[in-house]
């Protein structure tokens, strides 16, 4: 079976592991064997072996895609062994000891006073710089029945550090230490102390997003707990309650100047807790810097402006959203008419609301603007139009300049499908293979 689902040549290469002492069976408990592979790094590797069922999983990168690796292959290899032996003895008549599982390390616990648990603890802790840093939060959670919220910031500061970038082999590591950030957060929250839940909470956030751009997330650990603290922020906001207008000059700050959509949207998800006052406050800061936007903004340079820019148009849009007004929502849009592309999303919003003619208006205004560079969808959007209201011509004059301009297969299977919707492929295929130039065709419905 390990030969059957081996990839490539993961099994050779497995066994050649094998056979080099690498593997380690770490335990086996409730059909679950878990084992730690020595390879480029130190993989870990489950499988389950019982019932007919045969699961797998390891850490690896060709692991992580799915796949039955050489460490699979290695770790099956050393647990065939060991049950080979297991079954020699009993054929010898001796019954081997049965190895330790996690209930016995339970068992022995348990059993052992307290001081005896400190001291094995404590030499761990020693040990594990993670764990070291664990139970030093713990410590400052609790120190005077109250959280010692200026150690914990530290702490947070500490754990969310990079220091360079992290490959994403190491990613995992890091998101295990921010996961501890988040669960000392949500102790703190659930102890009642949710005020200073609110603020350590945005202290994690802002060190996260900071932290995003120096990790390899792909996987989507940091972003999973990047989540989580915006739930837990929110959380502790609802408990809280704090001053609305005060929050919503922190939420608005942070959003402006974000780089990953920190409190995003923070008008809605925090309505409730801002109340009429905080939303009130939210949106005069958000007017107040539109109005320091340009209608027609030139080509930045400097990233960090850009973004700004970007975001408040974003906060505007949102804010325009939340309200339900269409014309409004429009009007902030209009304000960032930089690519053929931005007409079509404003047309696509008149015609969500019914308002074909006005959809119809904004498709023109683009096509028009950017004669050389219209997107496709757009001249789509615009021929679907037209063939609605029966300008059958219109509608196809579009589609043969796109064909016209860019004489590729999907030019072409798009002009293909618009010429069978009126009837007319034959003309089509003659033309296109006649080599005809651009110009204005009259076509009419068969």
């Amino acid at each position: 079976m390990l030969r059957r689902k081996a990839w490539g040549r993961s099994f050779e290469r497995g066994e050649a592991y094998y056979l080099d002492n690498r593997v380690e069976i770490l335990f086996e408990e409730n059909g679950v064997v878990t084992a730690r592979v020595q390879g480029t790094d130190e993989y870990r590797v489950e499988f389950r072996a019982d019932t007919g069922i045969f699961g797998y999983a390891c850490d690896c990168p060709v692991g992580d895609d799915g796949r039955f690796c050489k460490h699979c292959v290695a770790a099956g290899l050393a647990w065939l062994e060991r049950r080979k032996g297991s079954q020699s003895a009993e054929k010898a008549g001796s019954v081997p000891a049965a190895e330790p599982t996690t209930r016995d390390i339970r068992e022995y616990l348990e059993s052992r006073d307290k001081s005896r648990l400190v001291e094995l603890l404590m030499d761990q802790v020693q040990k594990d710089d993670d764990l070291h840093e664990r139970f030093l939060m713990l410590a400052a959670k609790n120190r005077s029945g109250a959280p010692d919220t200026a150690y914990l910031r530290k702490a947070i500061t500490r754990a969310t550090r990079t220091h360079g970038f992290i490959h994403w082999r190491k990613t995992w590591d890091y998101v295990c230490r921010v996961q501890i950030v988040v669960d000392t957060i949500k102790d703190v929250l659930k102890s009642g102390h949710a005020v200073a839940a609110v603020e350590l909470a945005e202290h994690a956030l802002g060190r996260v997003e900071k932290a995003l751009g120096q990790v390899d997330d792909s996987d989507g650990g940091v972003g999973s707990v990047f989540a989580e603290l915006h739930e837990l922020h929110l959380d502790a906001c609802r408990t809280a309650r704090p001053e609305p207008k005060a929050l919503a000059r922190r939420l608005f700050k942070y959003r402006l100047n974000s780089e990953w959509g920190l409190f995003e949207d923070a008008n809605e998800t925090y309505a409730d807790v801002l109340g009429p006052e905080g939303l009130a406050e939210y949106q005069r800061l958000a007017e107040k810097e539109w109005a320091r936007v340009p209608e027609a903004k030139p080509d930045l340079h400097d990233y960090h402006a850009e973004g700004r820019i970007l975001n408040i148009a974003r906060i505007m849009e949102s804010l325009a959203e939340q309200s339900g007004d269409i014309d409004k929502l429009v009007a902030v849009k209009a304000r960032n008419l930089r690519y053929s592309h931005d007409y079509l999303e404003i047309a696509l919003i008149y015609q969500g609301a019914g308002r074909d003619d006005d959809a119809l208006k904004w498709a023109e205004k683009g096509e028009k603007k950017f004669p050389d560079h219209p997107c496709s969808e757009l001249r789509e959007f615009l021929a679907d139009e037209y063939l609605r209201r029966d300008r059958t011509s219109d509608a196809m004059n579009l589609i043969w300049a796109g064909f016209s301009d860019h004489p590729y297969l999907d030019a072409y299977q798009r002009l293909y499908k618009y010429a069978n919707r009126i009837g007319q492929h034959d003309y089509v295929v003659s033309s296109s293979e006649a080599g005809s130039p651009r110009g204005r065709w009259n076509f009419v419905s068969a």
